[in-house]
């Protein structure tokens, strides 16, 4: 599951590296997993794989990440989700409007 939010990209998935009741949290940047561990209180390594498509990774219980995910549901206070990420990161806005035309184009 691909999860966009004001702050960060995530790629979660049920990994073969994961024990029982954990998910893969997946991201590009750093930053971005520094975030969603702050955000759920839960403390653990983020690991690297430099060569993966996305090089940070972390195993967390399926719990935090469900706590994560309605925390960014709860405090969700934009009207344009765009123009929120751009005003946060102006290059991953960049980013996240070039997903969105790739996505408009497909569908349309």
């Amino acid at each position: 599951m691909w999860v966009f939010t004001s702050t960060g990209f995530y790629s979660i998935s049920k990994s073969k590296y994961c024990r029982e009741g954990e998910l893969s949290v997946r991201a590009r940047a750093p930053e971005d997993l520094e975030v969603f561990l702050e955000k759920t209180g839960y403390s653990t390594e983020i690991l690297e794989f430099p060569n993966a498509d996305y090089p940070h990774r972390v195993h967390a219980p399926v719990e935090v990440v469900q706590r994560f995910l309605k925390q960014e549901v709860a405090s969700l206070n934009y009207n344009d989700f765009k123009a929120a990420c751009f005003e946060t990161n102006p290059k991953r806005g960049r980013a996240l409007g070039a997903i969105w035309e790739a996505a408009w184009r497909w569908w349309r």
